[in-house]
């Protein structure tokens, strides 16, 4: 064998090696250095990280003013650490884990001792400050067939105003119904559809005036005091109501289909009931986003953390993007080294045709039949 062919071999066996080597590494959670805003009973929160190899520091800001100091370490599902005020040592622990819009934040009180109090702790859900954004002129194409509620309200936002129109107008008349009995989530819908200059080829007019029916402005005006919002920078806080709402849409519908215990459906209902006896339009809710203002009252503090948790057990389709951690037993005095053991969302089970969805028909689990003007 010449010196050259044998030098080729052991430099090949030697990348096989290395590469075997690093397939054996432990998985990485993403970045996760950013702001993020809380969520459903988190409503009000913010949270700074700031990742430095495996280390973790930032701030965590709930609602009663105060601000606590935040630092740890990176584990292979997120972080945790201790949260100080004022250089008081270990006034709080948190334990969070990464999520693919946010993170799952675990507050963890201190007992006399200094010590975790697991029994007081409370979990919240935030958002990452980029997934409140509007979707960019980058659109993903949606499918040429018509898809499924759920799958709508998993991927409007990524989707052309024309896409959005296109497959929102293929809904089943009940489905449409429904996401209009919520104020955000039909405002969010009915802009991005205005946007694709309506009526169309894809939305023709009387999909528009059933899209318009309880409103008090048409699309012009709408799209103007979008772009109202947009200049005085709280279109965040419409986008994150639109969100909230929705994921209540996909919860109805995964009741309806029998994916949820009776118990989480019974949370939907009285969450969802007094948001649509609340119902107002685009000028009320877009007027009131342009001064900062929300036009109605925040989501209950008392929300589930995670409404579609029960689907996901039920084997149904994909869960919430931030989902509820199985949470470990701290009993020792410090946080363990690594965080509980938790497999994700559910992977996206692709587009599901009318041929191959389900049509759902909604009766019972409506918190209220379709209000009138």
């Amino acid at each position: 064998m010449s010196h050259g062919r044998a030098l080729s071999l052991l430099l090949g066996v030697l990348l096989a090696v290395l590469l075997l080597a690093v397939a054996a590494l432990p998985a990485r959670a993403a970045d996760l250095s950013g702001r993020y805003e809380g969520i459903g009973a988190g409503a009000g929160m913010s949270l700074v990280l700031d990742e430095s190899g495996e280390r973790i520091e930032g701030t965590f800001r709930p609602r009663d003013g105060l601000e606590y100091r935040l630092t740890g370490e990176r584990s292979p599902e997120g972080a945790e650490g201790s949260l100080v005020i004022g250089g008081k040592a270990s006034a709080a622990f948190f334990h969070l884990e990464k999520r693919p819009l946010g993170v799952q934040f675990l507050f963890i009180p201190s007992n006399a001792k200094g010590l975790p109090d697991i029994a007081s702790a409370r979990e919240y859900s935030f958002l990452n400050e980029d997934a409140r954004k509007p979707s960019s002129p980058d659109y993903r194409p949606a499918p040429q067939a018509p898809v499924d509620i759920v799958h709508f309200v998993d991927h409007y936002t990524e989707w052309s105003p024309r896409d959005v129109a296109r497959q929102y107008a293929a809904l089943a008349e009940d489905m449409r119904a429904l996401i209009l009995l919520y104020d955000y989530a039909s405002v969010d819908v009915i802009w991005r559809i205005c946007g694709s200059g309506p009526p169309n080829d894809v939305f023709p007019e009387a999909a528009l005036d059933e899209l318009l029916d309880r409103q008090t402005a048409d699309c012009g005006e709408i799209l103007r005091l979008v772009k109202k919002v947009r200049q005085e920078k709280h279109f965040g806080e419409f986008l994150r109501r639109a969100k909230f709402e929705m994921q209540l849409v996909r919860s109805t519908v995964q009741c309806a289909r029998g994916r949820m215990p009776q118990a989480r459906c019974a949370d939907v209902s009285a969450i969802g009931g007094p948001l649509i006896l609340r119902w107002q339009d685009a000028t009320v809710l877009l007027g009131g986003a342009a001064r900062g203002e929300a036009a109605v009252a925040a989501p209950p503090e008392d929300l589930p953390p995670d409404l579609s948790v029960a689907a996901e057990e039920a084997g149904g389709e994909a869960a919430l993007p931030l989902s509820r951690p199985s949470l470990p037993d701290y009993s020792g005095s410090a946080l363990p080294a690594d965080g509980p053991d938790n497999a994700g969302p559910a992977s996206d089970r692709g587009v599901e045709t009318p041929g191959a969805a389900e049509r759902t028909t909604l009766s019972a689990p409506l918190p209220l039949v379709r209000p009138r003007r």
